[in-house]
């Protein structure tokens, strides 16, 4: 499995459900070192632009293979080779124009795992308590608001930008970059800077300790584990919505009955009893749709946020 983004203890319990749904050795190849050259160029943190060749040997001995990088047409095993696909997926493809693979055209999708909602957090110590506060409070306050995200391209960005389309009127925002979230929590905390759409996995503990407060989730209905906190759109904006996704996806010429099989043992493995407790216990969604729906879920994905990558000329390039 390649994926965009670090591998947790979690993650490698989920691959290791799904992979003894199959009884199949799982071949792990989790340091970054291992898979690419220092000098490839980077996306994103983890996504790599080229394979390391001494992992060949390593690739050819598993049946299941975890990788991190998305040139999966050159790992070539007599198993499976799948992609833990993120949402920057969807986006890639406009912010880099000379990528050596195409994200639609040269892969399959299996199926959506998981969502990851966001939370609209301020500090503890702000006064801002709802969504509606937060938005006469940066209309009131033009030039002095700023908002955390994790870089260029980042789904915080793009849910940020996409807030300021849908509210409008909210001009002359500051953006502050981090490395991650875990690095703009500091200054959320102290009311460094004004606010933040943040992912619930994320902020959760100092959520939960009174350290940040969350104003509204961005998914459409309400999270059974927090029915109290309302939705964006209960809170004024209809039209907003915006979130992480994970999925797996296979290379293009993957044999249908396989990405089928692969599907299956995907499900199986999201209704795990351990999994999905798990998946809650870290505010994630489980998802396990079927591979048409997530290849529209993924083409729209493309459509909406490429068009706001364009509105607002972002590049990486």
């Amino acid at each position: 499995i390649a994926g965009g983004g670090g591998w947790t203890p979690d993650s490698v319990a989920a691959l290791q459900s799904f992979a003894e749904s199959w009884q199949l050795p799982v071949g792990c190849a989790f340091r970054f070192q291992d898979l690419f050259d220092n000098g490839h160029a980077l996306y994103a943190g983890d996504v790599g632009i080229g394979i390391n060749p001494k992992l060949a040997a390593r690739v050819k001995e598993a049946d299941l293979i975890v990788a991190i990088g998305p040139r999966l047409g050159e790992m070539t095993t007599g198993g499976y080779t799948l992609l833990q696909a993120a949402a920057n997926m969807a986006t890639i493809q406009i912010l880099m124009t000379d990528l050596p693979f195409d994200p639609v055209k040269d892969f399959a999708p299996v199926s959506l795992t998981h969502l990851t909602p966001y939370v609209f957090v301020v500090s503890g110590q702000s006064p801002v308590k709802t969504l509606g506060e937060l938005l006469k409070f940066i209309r009131g306050n033009t030039g002095k608001v700023t908002y955390g995200t994790t870089g260029l391209g980042s789904p915080q960005q793009l849910a940020t930008l996409l807030f300021a389309q849908t509210a409008g009127g909210l001009a002359n925002m500051t953006e502050v970059p981090y490395k991650g979230s875990s690095a703009a929590h500091p200054d959320l905390i102290a009311n460094r800077i004004s606010y933040m759409i943040d992912p619930l996995a994320a902020g959760a503990p100092h959520i939960r300790a009174g350290l940040l407060r969350a104003l509204a989730v961005t998914t459409p209905q309400r999270l059974p584990f927090l029915p109290q906190l309302p939705t964006v759109a209960e809170s004024g904006l209809p039209r907003y919505q915006s979130g992480n996704w994970y999925g797996i996806m296979v290379p293009a010429k993957t044999p249908r009955e396989t990405v089928g099989r692969v599907r299956d043992a995907v499900v199986a493995a999201l209704n795990e009893p351990t999994v999905k407790k798990r998946l809650a216990d870290i505010a994630y969604v489980p998802i396990g749709d079927p591979s048409e729906v997530f290849a529209a879920f993924v083409k729209s994905e493309i459509g909406d946020l490429g068009k706001l990558v364009q509105q607002f000329k972002l590049t990486a390039d």
